[in-house]
């Protein structure tokens, strides 16, 4: 369920059950010899969920679909299946079929496993990874996947004509379409070189940037791209798609081709379901980048948060002076603030201003973002001039910060970054409200108006 509908959960779970009460009762009349109706369980707590099944099944249904659940964690599908096991062995009553929502989770499969030892058909379905090969965002490393667990980002190169319009408004002086057009396809000449052993990696990378920085697009994908083309995954796999097409199946560009990777993804996975042993590798490697979540991290460990400054301040003047934790008073930026504190994780604020500054350093109350390409540009030197000497210290590396001010940090952006995402202010603030430790804290207090 949605959570800005908690409210009114209870009135609508009861709208579900009755119409679920309702269909049984029509089918096991007048149409059970024709087809099987699946009973719909939807819920809003774990506690929720077994209500409901257990009704369903005391009425004597068979086949349950558990729904609602796309979105929710992993941890909390893993207790859900618990509690159904542990349901199912008290009351001695087995399901013939039960069947998970958009739960195509490597992770699950083990679960999944243990309630077909209890006697319970299980079935899922999703499409995630026919789409992961073009909706994954490029940083997660999950465009393209390796039958040894490995993920791979798809290496862009944009239909120089498509994006002509866009390109010549943005940039200054406007470039000429057959330069872009030829730029485009030396990009895939080099791509077509290096697969048949012609060309060297660099060479690729170079002319891809090459590319990039006419087109105005961004660049921090190339240390994943180097990545994609050293590792040759697509010659390394059985497939019929990566037989037949190549490096064709790692260059994110039409929607024929894109899809094309989408059923080399498709195939990998039903590959590892049919192999138990290959479960844990693709748990291990392959949800860590899909589903981290800020909850995972633990008191102590070697973070850095890189946020950006807010604002709201306590002053707009060089009248105005505090230490940076102080200055900023963003709701976004509090959040970030209490988490890491609590955490003992060190963080630092990427300012319109300022560049890069710590937590403690005094700075004088200003009113300015980062909004163009030439603020990026002024400040990422600097941003990059601070970070660097002291990258070496932390394990991991969290950005919480907008577009931009993640821009300037893409010469860094190395395997211990990771972008946290939200879809939109809100939502950030939402997600690092959750995963704050249990105890009392400020942040009770934060966000309110975005409840």
């Amino acid at each position: 369920m949605v959570p800005k509908h908690e409210r009114y959960k209870d009135y609508r779970m009861k709208i579900t059950f009755e119409n679920a009460v309702k269909s049984y009762e029509e089918w096991r009349k007048k149409h059970k010899d024709n087809f099987q109706l699946i009973m719909a369980v939807q819920g809003w707590s774990v506690s929720d969920y077994l209500n409901f099944y257990k009704k369903y099944v005391n009425m004597g249904a068979s086949h349950i679909g558990f729904g609602g659940l796309a979105r929710s964690p992993t941890s909390f599908i893993i207790q859900l299946i618990d509690e159904l096991k542990k349901e199912i062995k008290e009351s001695r009553k087995t399901p013939e079929y039960v069947h998970f929502f958009g739960l195509a989770r490597f992770a699950l499969f083990p679960k999944f496993k243990e309630l077909e030892d209890l006697g319970v058909k299980v079935g899922f379905d999703s499409a995630s990874y026919l789409r992961k090969a073009w909706l994954s965002a490029p940083t997660s490393q999950l465009n393209y996947l390796s039958i040894d667990g490995r993920g791979y980002t798809a290496i862009r190169i944009p239909f120089a004509e498509k994006r002509y319009d866009k390109i010549k408004e943005g940039l200054t002086p406007k470039p000429d379409l057959t330069v872009l057009k030829n730029l485009e396809q030396q990009c895939l000449n080099e791509l077509r070189l290096y697969d048949k052993g012609g060309v060297e990696v660099n060479q690729v990378l170079s002319a891809i940037l090459k590319f990039y920085r006419v087109i105005g697009e961004k660049t921090e994908l190339i240390p994943y791209y180097k990545n994609t083309l050293e590792d040759k995954p697509w010659k390394k796999c059985s497939c019929p798609i990566c037989n037949k097409i190549g490096i064709e199946v790692v260059i994110f560009r039409g929607n024929n081709r894109n899809r094309r990777r989408g059923f080399h993804n498709t195939y990998v996975f039903y590959q590892v379901l049919k192999d138990s042993q290959k479960w844990p590798t693709f748990i291990n490697r392959v949800n860590k980048s899909e589903e981290f979540q800020l909850s995972s991290l633990k008191k102590g460990e070697k973070v850095l948060i890189i946020t950006e400054c807010s604002k709201e301040k306590l002053g707009y003047t060089g009248s105005v002076k505090a230490p940076a934790k102080m200055m900023y008073q963003g709701r976004l930026f509090k959040a970030v603030k209490e988490y890491a504190e609590t955490m003992g994780f060190d963080y630092v604020i990427i300012s319109a201003k300022y560049g890069l500054i710590f937590p403690d350093e005094i700075i004088e109350g200003y009113e300015k973002v980062l909004q163009t390409k030439e603020d990026v540009e002024k400040f990422r030197p600097i941003v990059e001039e601070r970070l660097r000497p002291i990258l070496n210290n932390y394990e991991k590396i969290l950005v919480i910060a907008g577009e931009k001010y993640r821009e300037t940090l893409r010469n860094l952006w190395d395997e211990r970054f990771i972008t946290v995402r939200g879809k939109g202010y809100g939502d950030l603030c939402r997600i690092v409200r959750k995963a704050f430790p249990k105890e009392k804290s400020l942040l009770e207090f934060v966000c309110d108006d975005d409840a």
